[in-house]
Parts: structure tokens; C-alpha cells; sequence
């Protein structure tokens, strides 16, 4: 079995969701303004990564006109187009749900003046993340680490940015839920009812090739209503590995940028940038 097999069997999915305690929540009062806040983040991103509207919609392969919708508010990102922005980012797509009611049940420890580096390290080769690592470690002077604590994820994101609807994830995603319903002896119409959907929608997430189509949203509604991320049904996939490295480059990661000062935080996003351009 090979090093990665073994993490992704063995590795427990990184909880990033609290429960809301009793009912689900009124998601007509919840998700008010929603889809604005969601299209400020995405506009957020975008702009501290130096990226156009265009080059962002061609990676995350919406036309250009739809990504402007989700920019302007006016419509919610499918699913697969939040993982794509999610691969091309280095954020997860929990992180589009900062500042909405939504994040009160999510964990969300990092910052938006860490964008940059986010983005950096989701791309950066070992080499790179090596002198990334020597100019942390430089500023932090009493700092003590490991020498080589971030792992690379250019190879796989790459792969995965170009091939997700051939990959298992959306597969997974369905089979599982639709297991895991039946396990707890929960009707399609009793989960529907949780999510606030109907029967008839319900039935688009249990079936793979419609699973990729459902706006980002339903992400929060699945968590509430059922207790599984999709991470977690997600397990033995590219995209579950992948978020797994990711999830520990963060653990490594936020520790030093929480204790850099302004100065500090701006050196290492410029080093960033630099490093990103020789790559």
C-alpha cells in the first residue's frame, strides 16, 4: 500500500462544522444576503490575488458572465465551480461562508490577510515551501520546527484541476449520503424535509451525475441536516487526500502567521509572490 493510500484510510476527515444544537434553523432567515456575501468573498479573493474576473471564470470554468453573477450577488456557485475556485484558491469552500450567519458554526482560524501565502502554498513546489519555511523561520526568530513541515500539493491539484468530474468525489458523495440515510433509516423526504428542500431535489444529491450542479449552499444544509461533511463522505478519493495535506499545511501554517506582526505578514506574501513567479 502505498504512503498515500495509507492516508487517506487512515486519516480521520479535519472537523471544521459544530452541530447547531436542536431543530435546523430557518434557512430562509439564515441564508438572507447570502448569496451577496458569498459573491464579496469570492470578489475579496480574487482581488487580493491580482486575478481578473476573466482569468478567474476560465479556471474555475464558468463564462465570464456567470462569474460576474456570483461577484454581483446574484446567483450562488454550483458545487463544482466552488471546488474548482477551491483548487485554484488554496481555500477551502467553507471558507466562502465568512461573515454570513454560517460562520458561527464553522471554524474558520485564518484571515483574509493570508490569502497570498494560502494561495502560495497550494502551488509551491518543495523547493519553494522550503525557502518559504527560511524566511518564516527567519522572522520568528525563537522559532523551532521541523525543516521540511509543508508538504507539497502542486502535482495533485494540478491533476485534479483538470480532471474533477472524472473523479470519484461526486460518486462518493452520492453513494455515501444515500448509505448513510439508509443506515440511520431516514426516508428521502425526512432528509429533504431538514435541508428544506423538496423530495424531488433531494434525489439530484443521491445521483452522481446531477451531485456536481447543486449551489454551494447545500455544503451547510447536508452538515445540518444529516452530520456528515462532504469531506467526510468524501473518504478514499483524490479530492479527500488532497484536503487532508491541505488541512495539515494549515495546522503547520497558521501557528507562525498568527504570531507575525504587519510588517512580518507582508514580508512573507511578497516572498510569495516572488517565489510564485519562479515557479
Amino acid at each position: 500500500m502505498s504512503q498515500n493510500a495509507m492516508f487517506i484510510n487512515q486519516a480521520p476527515p479535519t472537523e471544521v462544522f459544530r452541530m447547531p444544537e436542536g431543530d435546523p434553523p430557518d434557512y430562509t432567515a439564515l441564508e438572507d444576503n447570502l448569496s451577496l456575501q458569498i459573491g464579496q468573498n469570492l470578489r475579496m479573493v480574487r482581488t487580493s490575488l491580482g486575478l481578473g474576473q476573466r482569468d478567474l471564470s476560465e479556471r474555475i470554468q464558468v463564462s465570464l458572465s456567470q462569474y460576474r453573477k456570483y461577484e454581483a450577488g446574484q446567483d450562488l456557485p454550483r458545487l463544482h465551480s466552488a471546488m474548482l475556485w477551491s483548487l485554484e484558491t488554496g481555500l477551502p469552500t467553507h471558507w466562502l461562508f465568512y461573515g454570513t450567519p454560517y460562520q458561527q458554526w464553522l471554524k474558520l482560524p485564518f484571515k483574509p490577510t493570508w490569502i497570498p501565502v494560502l494561495y502560495f502554498t497550494n502551488r509551491a513546489p518543495e523547493w519553494a515551501l522550503e525557502a518559504l519555511h527560511s524566511v518564516i523561520k527567519g522572522l520568528l526568530r525563537e522559532y523551532d520546527s521541523p525543516e521540511n513541515p509543508l508538504a507539497s500539493l502542486d502535482l495533485l491539484r494540478d491533476s485534479l484541476s483538470h480532471q474533477l468530474l472524472r473523479d470519484p468525489y461526486y460518486r462518493s458523495i452520492a453513494e455515501r449520503l444515500r448509505e448513510y440515510r439508509s443506515a440511520q433509516g431516514m426516508s428521502r423526504e425526512t432528509v429533504a424535509q431538514l435541508m428544506g428542500i423538496s423530495t424531488a431535489a433531494y434525489r439530484k444529491y443521491e445521483t452522481p451525475e446531477l451531485c456536481p450542479q447543486y449551489s454551494v449552499n447545500m455544503i451547510m444544509r447536508f452538515w445540518m441536516a444529516i452530520g456528515r461533511s462532504p469531506l467526510e463522505l468524501s473518504i478514499e478519493t483524490p479530492i479527500y487526500l488532497y484536503r487532508q495535506i491541505q488541512n495539515a499545511n494549515f495546522a503547520s501554517l497558521f501557528p507562525w502567521l498568527e504570531r507575525l506582526d504587519d510588517a512580518s505578514l507582508a514580508r512573507v506574501n511578497e516572498m510569495s509572490r516572488v517565489l510564485g513567479e519562479l515557479c
